[in-house]
């Protein structure tokens, strides 16, 4: 069954809400960046980071406290934005089945607890972990340079902690040093991370949340990929899964689960695809489709793909 264009209206707008947060917690980093520097700007130029190792702990100390305060916003907007996402899932699975389910505060956190453990934590954890590093390291690595440096041509105590401040100020304030490395091996810049991550999350929760929703409405397994026009051909993941009945649990035997095709690359970051329920006895598909897995169609669906991007190529 195709989306009906409201359907996809409400996926367009939680999308716009996504990267409008994205946008927020983007600035907020910046903002977080420039209170940084002129922390470290302050106390390197109040006490002796150059000779004092207790003084050089309490700059990190400091930097470290508003790498925190950061991440703790970045929990607040980010978890008030999936208690959203997660409520619009609900009312879609009241459109689809004619069901209301309501809202549970204590399932919607133990399926972010584990679309997050899947994940490897949550933005906030992620992000402030790899700016923790980046910054401290920073900071570390400018005082072994500035001592090296001294060494050679000697200087005063001031010149050592201008130049370990200027050293950690050029590091810090170039972007380019905040970079972030995917499960693939990908690097982001940090805007465009930001921007992934919660668009990623957001489609996790709001696909997760109706199955979720699905399962109590009329206990169905089985769910289907949304199929339409616009996101069918968006991309070869899409393309090979859109319309395919899949099993959420593993229950129900001779079809593939939704963790499978997950890791087969559906519902990446970009992609708008949610899931129908399907109720057996009901559907046409399923005997259909479940025939067509038993026979081999994804190792021949995958032959098709390869084909595709051949003749893309060519062409």
């Amino acid at each position: 069954m195709a989306r009906t264009p409201s359907q996809i209206r409400q996926l367009k707008n939680l999308l716009d809400r996504a990267d409008a947060l994205a946008r927020v917690v983007t600035a907020s980093w910046r903002r977080a960046v420039r209170e940084i520097r002129k922390e470290v700007a302050y106390m390197t130029g109040e006490l002796n980071v150059g000779r004092n190792a207790a003084n050089r702990e309490r700059v990190i100390r400091q930097v470290q406290y508003h790498i925190n305060r950061l991440g703790r916003r970045i929990d607040r907007l980010e978890n008030a934005h999936l208690e959203y996402t997660g409520k619009a899932a609900l009312k879609a699975v009241d459109g689809y089945t004619g069901v209301r389910v309501e809202y549970s505060k204590t399932r919607a956190d133990a399926i972010l607890s584990l679309i997050r453990a899947r994940n490897g934590g949550s933005m906030a954890a992620t992000f402030t972990r790899a700016m923790s590093k980046t910054a401290v390291s920073a900071l570390r690595n400018a005082v072994v340079a500035a001592f090296q440096e001294q060494a050679v041509s000697g200087g005063t105590m001031a010149e050592l902690n201008r130049s370990i401040r200027d050293r950690w100020d050029a590091i810090v304030r170039d972007e380019r040093n905040f970079r972030f490395v995917d499960r693939s091996g990908r690097v982001w810049e940090t805007g465009r991370y930001i921007q992934m991550n919660v668009r990623a999350n957001s489609m996790q929760i709001y696909n997760h949340q109706l199955m979720d929703g699905y399962a109590r409405a009329n206990g169905s397994d089985l769910v289907r990929v949304s199929k339409d026009g616009r996101t069918e051909e968006s991309c070869d993941a899409c393309r090979k899964w859109a319309g395919r009945i899949l099993s959420i649990t593993g229950a129900t035997k001779g079809f593939p689960t939704v963790e499978h095709a997950e890791d087969d690359g559906l519902f990446h970051p970009n992609c708008i695809h949610t899931l129908e329920t399907v109720v057996e006895g009901w559907d046409d598909d399923i005997e259909e489709q479940k025939a067509e897995y038993e026979s081999g169609w994804e190792e021949e669906a995958d032959a098709e793909l390869v084909g595709a991007k051949r003749r893309d190529r060519r062409a």
